[in-house]
């Protein structure tokens, strides 16, 4: 999520002071004294004027990508000149004071952590913001380190509030136009099954699945204010998904350790046309099927869950993907409970101004949905 959104739901320049002030990362190196940062909220970064000319020029080359040609040509030309010194403050949106120790630091903003890159492009920091829960940055840690991922990049170190990763240079894939990509995603998919999927599988009742999660997102509810009409309304939609899973005669689940967020928009591709996954803060243990629902029905792109669920099963049998034990009506109940949990997680948090508005629609989207196929 960009900054220019971010600004939209939480106050994030206090966030990013609070987060920066408490986060055990600088707890030996902290400095009182002050620096100016330039924010340019549409970019989703935040520079000081001193980084290397190295780090900009890796910032240009993926945020002047574009497949229109001409497009990338302006986008190239407009990122270089507000890079430049002299006037790269008149083109930012903001200018804010941070400790003088992230002088040689370029900062980017996400939903619950900020990556800071270090001027050597060698490694990232991931910090998590203030308030929000340590399973951002736990999970992440569990599903990456403990399964030693040859498409992730490489954990270096970490602590309760934070990890170190490798830098990936690369292209983001949704900017990639080439013959070979979807073979390229192909091969990215048998790859996550096989090394973190199929790993991590377990099977569980389908009444201790659903009683462990419901838990987790009445918890999250509990965070939207009592007298918000939102809050009854979730609860409600939320029971009424849940009775519909237990009428349809589902006893086991199989579960598995998931990315949570498996889109072409967290993938990157190298000068080796080697492809690596970024972005595991939404790591997590769900129906095992989920990541593989995220990237075959292009569901993050706002399609709708009926084209989404379409696209899913053609491409499951165009990809000769074996799922077995499961109904059709059962896949698509799990997979929508899943959907419910990945966005109540992104649209409710004790940092934003209103949580739930986005959770509601979720719910009423998956309804109507359900109701189109005669599910329920």
């Amino acid at each position: 999520m960009k900054l220019s959104q971010l600004l939209l739901r939480e106050d994030f320049y206090n966030i990013i002071s609070k987060t920066i002030g408490s986060n055990s990362f600088f707890k030996d190196n902290f400095d009182k004294k002050n620096v100016v940062f330039n924010c340019f909220k549409h970019l989703n970064i935040i520079l000081n004027k001193s980084l290397d000319d190295d780090v900009k020029d890796a910032l240009v080359f993926e945020y002047s990508l574009s497949k229109s040609p001409l497009k990338q040509f302006l986008q190239n030309i407009y990122i270089k000149v507000i890079f430049l010194p002299i006037i790269s403050w008149f083109f930012s949106d903001k200018r804010i004071m941070l400790p003088s120790h992230l002088s040689n630091y370029g900062l980017v903003p996400g939903n619950h952590r900020i990556r800071i890159f270090e001027s050597s492009l060698k490694k990232i920091t991931v910090l998590l913001k203030d308030k929000e829960g340590s399973k951002y940055i736990k999970n992440d840690i569990d599903a990456r380190f403990n399964n030693n991922l040859s498409y992730a990049p490489k954990i270096l170190s970490f602590g309760s509030d934070w990890l170190i990763e490798e830098f990936i240079n690369g292209v983001p894939f949704n900017r990639f136009e080439n013959n070979k990509s979807n073979k390229a995603l192909e091969i990215l998919i048998s790859l996550h099954t096989k090394e973190l999927i199929n790993k991590n599988k377990k099977n569980i009742s389908i009444d201790k699945y659903l009683n462990k999660y419901k838990k987790e997102l009445y918890l999250l509810v509990d965070i939207i204010e009592e007298n918000n009409p939102i809050k009854k309304e979730i609860l409600s939609g939320l029971e009424n998904l849940i009775s519909c899973i237990l009428s349809h005669n589902i006893t086991e689940i199989e579960t598995s350790t998931t990315h949570g967020d498996f889109q072409e928009g967290n993938i990157r591709i190298n000068s080796k046309n080697e492809l690596y996954v970024l972005d595991w803060e939404s790591a997590d243990n769900r129906f095992y099927l989920y990541d593989v629902f995220v990237m075959l029905s292009s569901v993050r792109t706002g399609i709708g869950l009926e084209k989404a669920f379409e696209l899913f099963f053609q491409k499951v049998d165009e990809y000769q993907i074996k799922i077995d034990r499961y109904s059709k009506t059962s896949i698509i109940l799990l997979l929508c409970f899943e959907e419910l949990r990945f966005h109540f997680s992104e649209d409710i948090s004790c940092n934003f101004f209103r949580s739930g508005v986005n959770s509601k629609i979720t719910l009423n989207k998956i309804s109507t949905f359900l109701n189109s196929v005669k599910i329920i």
